[in-house]
């Protein structure tokens, strides 16, 4: 074959598969406008709806109208954020055909709706933006209002993204029970105060639970209604307010037990014995709470000062939970990467007949325990003991029939419509399945640590789980994304560091040699071919 047909050979290839190319993307395009499709390559697929929302609009009996007030001018730093919202939106629609309606409306434009707006709850929001090299403040509405039947729920202000499928979906769930959830809070003093150290906690509830504290001192009874009460590591609590926790289980009420072992004197940076007087009752339920503080190779840094500098260091009394700690196959935890306990005191499983315990996160493999005197400075070096090293429970879950405390406490039937059923003839176990989460530390929910990543998603991936089921787990947490180093042994690093400082050469050196020897053959051919 001559050079000239090899070329028109070529180039005749080439245009029919341009020509074949350009026909897939006219059909492309064709059926895009006739069938919505959107494919989603992210791991948590963190562009789509999740499986739980799809699957309540999809089956939706009536319809719901979901109206979006938004500002048509809006600042050049929101409009990514209004196209994620829109598209978003738009997988609500699709995945709810006919039941889900979306409507649009800039309430700056109308006098009569701007005053509606405002009467459901939702703001003209002030913005700092930058124009011509200067700061100014405009006024925009970025609200949502989701109506079914006679009821309504309010978005007043989408900020971010990544929230507002959570946001969505979750006022559509109210909207269909036609009930809020009500979580009870029984805390130990100024420390663990909803309006002081935890108030980050109580805002990240507040809009979707009702929230009540139990007052300091005892309590007689649980109140009617309660979905779920979350002990946060109460001091010294009363035998009457612990008998009460008791009925509230025997009749099928659900509880957080979190509670911290010691007191820490953030100043002086020692740490002190905390009874909470629960300990024994939750071990009748499954678990018991160790006086041990569990440190971990696998920690977070800290800032620590001395003198006038201030240094990070590792701090071993910080474990870092990972993706291989925490329960593969329970949907409270599976969707999270990391999370972190500061001063967290070991678990242990008890065997209790009619209870099922699951480990939900559980330290590294090169943990250990301080036990008796606590010395938690973080200028120490963190030494462990020999034959000491393993990994430690940390968040166990019980679900089961649970066996009373007190022989004489009264339950059965549901506390929630009956608190006070004190009959004799008791029996011996809760009248129905229930469940109770148990973990040695209640100040990873604090304002200084509920912003590391994990420990707020965690908190409420349980508070959701425990009083709304599946309906909203995996929402909140799918967005989450962290891939920290493992632990290596030394001689692992030696074998990273050699492999780096010879293995790049060597492998430039062996790519040449390949190069030079396709050369050379190719070289060979072309002769062969001209000689013959």
């Amino acid at each position: 074959m001559s050079g000239w047909q090899r070329k028109i050979r070529f180039l005749f290839g080439d245009s029919i598969l341009i020509l074949v190319v350009l026909g897939f993307l006219v059909l492309l395009n064709f059926l895009s406008h006739r069938h919505f499709m959107r494919l989603d390559l992210t791991e948590n697929k963190i562009y789509t709806l999740s499986e739980s929302s799809r699957k309540m609009v999809s089956n939706l009996n009536d319809p719901i109208t979901i109206q979006c007030f938004f500002s048509k001018k809006i600042p050049s730093e929101l409009t990514a954020l209004r196209q994620q919202i829109d598209d978003l939106l738009e997988e609500y629609r699709v995945n709810g055909k006919e039941k889900v309606r979306i409507t649009y409306a800039d309430p700056a434009q109308d006098a009569l709706l701007q005053k509606r707006v405002q009467a459901m709850g939702i703001p003209q929001v002030p913005i700092n933006v930058y124009q011509k090299d200067q700061a100014q403040i405009t006024n925009v509405y970025m609200g949502i209002a989701v109506s079914y039947e006679d009821r309504q729920e309010i978005i007043p202000f989408v900020r971010e993204a990544k929230n507002l499928e959570y946001d969505v979906t979750s006022a559509v769930l109210r909207l269909l029970k036609n009930e809020r959830k009500r979580i009870v809070f029984l805390t130990g003093g100024e420390e663990y105060d909803l309006n002081g150290n935890f108030g980050t906690v109580r805002e990240m509830l507040a809009p979707l639970y009702d929230l009540n504290t139990l007052p300091p001192g005892a309590v007689d009874a649980i109140p009617d209604g309660t979905d779920l009460l979350v002990v946060v590591s109460p001091e010294r609590t009363p035998e009457k307010t612990k008998r009460a926790i008791d009925q509230y289980v025997m009749g099928g009420g659900k509880v957080f037990f979190l509670i911290d072992r010691v007191n820490i004197d953030g100043v002086t940076m020692t740490a002190s014995r905390r009874v909470s007087n629960l300990e024994d009752l939750v071990e009748t339920y499954g678990v018991r709470i160790t006086q041990d503080l569990v440190l971990d190779r696998f920690n977070t840094a800290i800032n620590f000062r001395t003198g006038f500098t201030v240094l990070r260091v590792p701090y071993a009394f910080y474990p870092k939970l990972v993706k291989e700690g925490l329960a593969a196959d329970h949907v409270i935890v599976n969707r999270l990467e990391t999370m972190s306990m500061p001063w967290v005191a070991a678990l242990e499983v008890l065997e209790k007949p009619h209870v099922n315990a699951t480990v939900l996160a559980r330290t590294s493999s090169h943990s250990w325990l301080q036990r008796g005197m606590y010395n938690i400075s973080p200028a120490q070096e963190f030494n462990p003991p020999a034959g000491e090293i393993k990994s430690y429970p940390l968040i166990i879950l019980l679900e089961g029939k649970f066996t009373r405390f007190y022989a004489d406490s009264p339950g059965g039937g549901d506390h929630k419509r009956n608190s006070a059923a004190g009959e004799t003839g008791l029996p011996l176990r809760s009248q129905e399945d229930t469940k109770i989460l148990v973990m040695g530390n209640a100040r990873f929910l604090s304002d200084a640590f509920i912003t590391a990543q994990g420990n707020a998603e965690f908190f409420l991936n349980a508070v959701d789980w425990f009083t709304w089921g599946d309906d909203l787990i995996g929402i909140r947490s799918k967005k989450m994304l962290s891939r920290p180093l493992p632990i290596l042994s030394e001689k692992q690093k030696v074998l990273i560091k050699y492999g780096n400082m010879i293995g790049a050469p060597l492998l430039v050196i062996l790519i040449g040699l390949g190069r030079y020897y396709l050369r050379r053959r190719r070289r060979t051919g072309i002769l062969k071919e001209r000689t013959e």
